[in-house]
């Protein structure tokens, strides 16, 4: 497959693919040949046949206390070592038949050892349970040859061509009958098997045949090319072993190129990486990036059968959906998730447009709560289920949830760009801050319920202090008295609690708020102060 730019067009278009300076290699020595220009992006070849993606994986270094710059033979040079003395490994499998059944021997694996030259070299699976003398072939790895045009250090991985292998000679269906039914039992494993481990979520994700006797699904015994595995090299230098390593896989084609889903391992990645929390500044285009794969995941979405909608296309039961696995698996009523007919595809495409839209003004219009918080991918009330992202599965059949630093990017965005001014916004990261002590505030009343309640409802937590009074057993001498006087901090029984030492939140808002230069004190009065007064607005 030849390279290609995703580049953004239209604010709610389809991501542009334009073609992109690829490298190629000789067959003969391993090297890279030349660097071409596409003139298209083209997905399948002459016959029609998928191109398949084979990346080049470079290796990186770092020389003193410089940053990471890619490896070549003069940085080699530099240290006193050629490219003969990296080591390279490749270690893959496929163990999907292994997964189900709990035979470690229905496991294919593949090895290539220790090489240092630039020859192809095969990825050959082989498992215990196979047929003597069978293979699967897992794809080639190649050590590419630098040169003086293209120095850098390269191992290609160039992927399986997607066949499918059996148990049965003459077989239609695959290419090889490789697997020996006397030896294992993925030939007539079903899921739901007492021996087997707990099946996958979700289950029978494999080619069978129903036995309506026993209403199993009975595996077929077929396996495919698919794989993933560990690219490490070393590099013996100074009297040490220095070395690196990284993952490559191989699966079924993406028939979207143009297109993100909203949750992905990258987000879980950066997650893991930089954290739950988002310091700092909101980046706007991160943000962005998030809306539009909510947007492209959307546009690719069945959203009625989705919905659990019933009598359409055709189609008398449609229990292919999120819905159908709540009532599978936790006996929850079934039932629509927005109601019979309530999502229709254009309605949802047009609000995630809207949403984009109003982002590029500079607001998201959403309530922060909308947004599915990790910790309620279990909650299936009527109103949870409908919270973003919907009409999706996550883990264990629950919910879809997304990461939670995508969570408060959102939030953060949702609350922090319906604010009108400066110090109101950094009212609202106050509010975010305190919102792990909500419960601590339970036994305060105000008209829509108690205090607590309205922590996950920022601008309206605002609303009742500029228009509500203090309350409470801790308000002691201050009861009664507005919370805040527009225009005048001092006169705001707010802040007159807040500034004795004896009162619990004293110490709190006393302390710099993460990511600003200010106390918790001083964003309140900054907010009071920067109010008309009463009468002047």
């Amino acid at each position: 497959m030849d390279n290609y730019h995703v580049v953004i067009g239209e604010p709610t278009g389809y991501r542009e693919l334009q073609p992109a300076p690829t490298l190629q290699v000789d067959p003969v020595s391993g090297a890279i040949s030349q660097e071409t220009q596409p003139t298209e992006v083209r997905f399948r070849d002459a016959t029609g046949r998928i191109r398949p993606v084979a990346p080049f994986l470079e290796v990186w270094a770092r020389f003193d206390d410089g940053d990471l710059e890619p490896l070549t033979t003069a940085g080699l040079e530099a240290v006193g070592v050629t490219p003969t003395d990296l080591r390279w490994r490749v270690v893959v499998a496929n163990l999907k038949a292994a997964r189900r059944t709990g035979d470690t021997e229905d496991g294919i694996h593949a090895d290539t050892g220790p090489f240092s030259d630039h020859a192809e070299h095969p990825l050959t699976g082989r498992a215990a349970n196979f047929k003597a003398g069978k293979s699967v072939s897992l794809g080639t790895v190649r050590f590419i040859r630098p040169t003086a045009e293209f120095p850098e250090i390269r191992m290609r991985f160039v992927p399986a061509r997607g066949a499918v292998f059996g148990v049965r000679a003459g077989d239609p269906q695959i290419s090889d009958d490789v697997y020996d039914p006397a030896a294992g039992g993925w030939d007539d494993h079903f899921d739901g098997d007492p021996a087997a481990p707990l099946v996958t979520f979700p289950a029978q994700t494999y080619e069978g045949t129903l036995d309506q006797q026993g209403q199993r699904y009975i595996s077929k015994g077929y396996v495919d090319d698919a794989c993933d595995g560990i690219v490490s090299v070393e590099l013996p230098v100074g009297g040490q072993v220095l070395g690196a390593a990284a993952r490559i896989c191989s699966g079924v084609p993406d028939f979207a190129p143009d297109s993100f889903h909203v949750r992905t391992l990258q987000d879980d990645l950066v997650q893991a990486l930089l954290g739950p929390t988002v310091a700092g500044a909101l980046d706007r285009d991160e943000v962005e990036d998030t809306l539009r794969r909510a947007l492209e995941t959307v546009r690719l979405m069945n959203t009625m059968a989705m919905n659990a909608d019933q009598g359409i296309g055709g189609v008398t039961t449609n229990a292919t959906n999120q819905a159908r696995h709540e009532t599978a698996e936790y006996e929850r009523a079934f039932e629509p998730v927005f109601g019979q007919g309530e999502a229709p595809y254009h309605q949802a495409l047009a609000i995630h447009e809207q949403l984009m839209t109003s982002w590029q003004k500079g607001v998201l219009p959403i309530p922060r709560d909308l947004i599915r918080s990790y910790d309620e991918a279990g909650d299936f009330s009527t109103m949870a289920r409908q919270k973003l992202p919907a009409l999706m599965r996550g883990s264990d059949t629950l919910e879809l949830a997304l990461t939670r630093r995508q969570i408060e990017l959102l939030r953060r965005a949702a609350v922090e760009t319906q604010a009108t001014t400066e110090p109101e916004r950094m009212m609202l990261r106050l509010v975010e801050f305190f919102r792990a002590m909500a419960p601590l505030h339970e036994h305060i009343p105000t008209t829509s319920g108690p205090l607590s309640d309205l922590f996950v409802h920022p601008l309206e937590l605002l609303e009742h202090l500029r228009t509500g009074n203090a309350q409470g057993p801790l308000a002691e001498g201050e009861a009664g008295q507005r919370l805040v006087t527009p225009g005048d901090a001092d006169a705001s029984a707010f802040v007159r609690l807040l500034r004795r030492e004896d009162h619990p939140m004293h110490g709190p808002f006393s302390r710099t708020v993460p990511d600003t230069d200010k106390t918790g004190l001083e964003i309140v009065e900054a907010w009071i102060a920067a109010m008309p007064p009463d009468g002047d607005e």
